[in-house]
């Protein structure tokens, strides 16, 4: 007798993708390089829809198995965007005939099951830093982010996360979960691969060849790159020939006010400069032209860029806080993101010692290489089917 039941694993999926809130650095690298590396082949997902700002579904490719939608609300402001969300989402998932609706962007309020969310940002969790941006209008929007994907995550049929730290921090926070939960961290994109370099002994440098460091981050008060430029004006004070990049995007008033400040300690760019938002394409040029990394946010759910420096063969400075000892775990030098004696300590340790700079490069390198983005999305997509499957059971 021929039958029509497939085996549960072999059973295809419609996956619909609310990318609501996906707008800047690391949530967009996420989805492009989780989409770019689904293959309708071998993945038990056939289709996938996507709704999203217009300028960030620009950024994905015309997939024959995806579908883009860029409702006017998602382009207008934030509170247009959540009445999508509440009132039209659930409607257009269910006439895309989606089994499973995700979010990456960690905040839901509508209607629709079952959903699956992912917690990539760690700051609504973090009272220390939510602190920060007291009296600004960021505190409360940080605080209704909170509210609102404390009730997301809770009723969620299932839950990403990024990391251990994030996980057992989040729980802390929210209590128990009632749906499915698993750990998926980010992947790597190859192109970053790049082996150690034999570094150089710091008296081969001067100042018209500088020993260069990076930081690349969003400019925000939670990375720190002020108390990193006091450090490297510290370290310049001291004779070491150095020249600091910043590389991140921001809002227009952050990276304005960053700017300014450059210019206040260094008019002429001598030893700092501020590169802006660099493309995702152009930025292992930058890596290859420099000699150390700085990663110094003191909130993070992973940490993208820290993983691009490790697999670049970058020496790596690095905060300790959040879950950045977690990714990097023997393969950096650690100092306190909030003290610029504590950063300038770390980045002398690495000058004063070309031994160092290997051993530690060659240790982020191979930490680097356990991470993929094929294997995140097989099982973010594997993740997603397990869900939809038993919510129909």
């Amino acid at each position: 007798m021929i039958t029509n039941i497939m085996h549960e694993s072999e059973q295809k999926i419609v996956v619909g993708i609310d990318a609501t809130n996906i707008r800047l650095g690391g949530g967009i690298t996420h989805l492009l390089e989780l989409l770019k590396h689904f293959n309708p082949n071998t993945s038990p997902v056939n289709r996938v829809v996507l709704w999203g700002n217009k300028d960030v579904l620009d950024e994905f490719p015309n997939f024959f198995w995806l579908k883009k939608i860029s409702p006017r609300s998602l382009s207008g402001s934030f509170v247009r965007r959540v009445f999508w969300q509440l009132f039209s989402l659930t409607r257009q998932v269910r006439k895309e005939q989606c089994d499973v609706l995700f979010i990456p962007g960690g905040s839901y309020i509508g209607g629709y099951e079952p959903v699956v969310t992912m917690c990539q940002n760690l700051l609504p969790f973090e009272a220390v830093e939510i602190r920060r941006f007291w009296p600004k209008l960021v505190f409360f929007k940080l605080i209704l982010l909170r509210i609102i994907q404390t009730a997301t995550l809770k009723n969620s049929d299932g839950v990403i996360f990024l990391s251990h730290y994030s996980k057992n921090k989040i729980i802390s926070s929210t209590g128990k979960m009632r749906g499915l939960t698993a750990i998926i961290p980010h992947g790597l994109n190859r192109s970053f691969m790049n082996k150690p370099r034999v570094p150089k002994n710091i008296r081969e440098y001067s100042l018209n060849k500088p020993f260069k460091l990076l930081y690349v981050s969003n400019i925000d008060v939670y990375k720190h790159q002020v108390p990193v430029l006091n450090a490297v004006k510290n370290l310049v004070r001291k004779g070491y020939p150095l020249k600091v990049l910043f590389v991140g995007p921001g809002s227009k008033k952050s990276v304005n006010k960053f700017a300014q400040l450059l210019k206040t300690v260094d008019r002429d760019k001598v030893w700092c400069e501020f590169l802006g938002l660099v493309k995702y394409g152009n930025m292992q040029n930058i890596y290859n032209s420099v000699d150390l990394a700085i990663f110094a946010s003191s909130c993070e759910t992973f940490g993208i860029t820290l993983l691009e420096k490790m697999a670049s063969g970058l020496p790596i400075t690095c905060s300790d806080m959040s879950s950045m000892p977690e990714i990097l775990q023997d393969g950096g030098i650690y100092f306190s993101p909030e003290n610029p004696d504590s950063i300038a300590e770390a980045i002398e340790q690495y000058l004063l010692s070309p031994i160092l700079r290997f051993e530690k490069q060659k240790i982020s390198y191979s930490l680097a290489q356990n991470f993929s983005w094929e294997e995140c999305s097989q099982k973010t997509f594997s993740f997603l089917q397990s869900v939809a499957l038993g919510y129909k059971k």
